[in-house]
């Protein structure tokens, strides 16, 4: 599992940042990006492309919230959700409050975020509907 939500933070990155000279990922440039970082030791281009269409990542069609558009109140942004995240846990354990999340994440971001939470945060409860 966590090679995979690799791949999607990766085919979520700008390819310049790993030095290909791309505006774009491909299956095949993502595949072999995996192998030069030793997430995996092989995978065809075409197994990138089913976990990708799986999950609806579309790195060839889209702009992510890795690559927002610029903005200049976006930090503080940033700042005031992951405050609330952070504090949310807190406030629930403090006053064995229930603090429940709507929004509306792609696969990638739920991965991505479970990951995150259970090994920084901590669950606090789950609600599965």
């Amino acid at each position: 599992m966590e090679q995979v939500v690799e791949l999607f933070a990766l085919a979520c990155s700008d390819p310049e940042n790993d030095g290909r000279p791309i505006s774009h990922w491909t299956t095949r440039e993502l595949a072999d990006e995996m192998i030069k970082q030793k997430i995996v030791k092989s995978i065809s281009p075409r197994h990138v492309g089913r976990l990708l269409q799986e999950a609806e990542i579309k790195p060839h069609q889209s702009r992510y919230w890795l690559t927002p558009p610029p903005d200049d109140e976006f930090d503080a942004k940033v700042k005031r959700i992951t405050d609330l995240y952070r504090t949310a846990v807190e406030v629930a354990n403090q006053e064995n409050a229930l603090s429940v999340s709507m929004t509306e994440l792609t696969q990638l971001s739920q991965a991505i975020a479970s990951q995150f939470y259970m090994k920084n945060i901590g669950m606090v409860g789950r609600l599965s509907c």
